[in-house]
């Protein structure tokens, strides 16, 4: 094997066993597995944005409703 390949070998088995592998192996993972601090604040801001934009129309939205 060359050095470049036991390289790479070594670098995916270390991927492979990173703390961040809690969630693989959890019996109920997450559909969403945000990953770090930024991907928490980007969208945490996201769902306050369309929390806001729902409660915004809510009264189109139900209005709709079919009897």
């Amino acid at each position: 094997m060359s050095v470049a390949w036991a390289r790479r070998a070594a670098l995916r088995q270390a991927i492979m066993t990173s703390p961040g592998d809690r969630a693989a192996d959890a019996p109920n993972p997450p559909a969403h597995l945000l990953l770090g601090p930024d991907a928490v604040q980007a969208v945490g801001v996201k769902l306050a944005a369309l929390q806001a934009e729902i409660e915004a129309w809510k009264p189109v939205s139900l209005a709709t409703d079919f009897d």
